[in-house]
């Protein structure tokens, strides 16, 4: 949603516009959201076992920018989000 302001942001050049700060209004709201979500899992996962799935952050993050921004990701980038859900599969398999 950041990218989003940002780009909305570039085009205007008025931060107090619409596409502005309507969608910066609605990223601080989900940002909100996704804090007290947070805050209810810490309160019945330990931490290390929460925080290492903050690794998915780098995997929906790059679907995001691909789907939504048309960016490209290269084949060492997929080999690398490859190796983040390796290594979540093998933290979960541990618990």
């Amino acid at each position: 949603m950041f990218k989003r302001v940002s780009l909305n942001l570039n085009q205007s050049n008025d931060f107090l516009s619409y596409g502005v700060f309507g969608t910066f209004t609605l990223a601080i709201i989900i940002y909100g959201f996704a804090t007290i979500f947070w805050i209810y899992l810490l309160k019945t996962i330990p931490l290390n076992q929460a925080y290492s799935f903050m690794a998915l952050s780098f995997i929906f993050v790059t679907l995001g920018s691909v789907f939504f921004f048309g960016e490209k990701i290269t084949i060492n980038f997929i080999l690398g989000l490859s190796l983040i859900i390796i290594g979540l599969l093998i933290i979960a398999n541990s618990y």
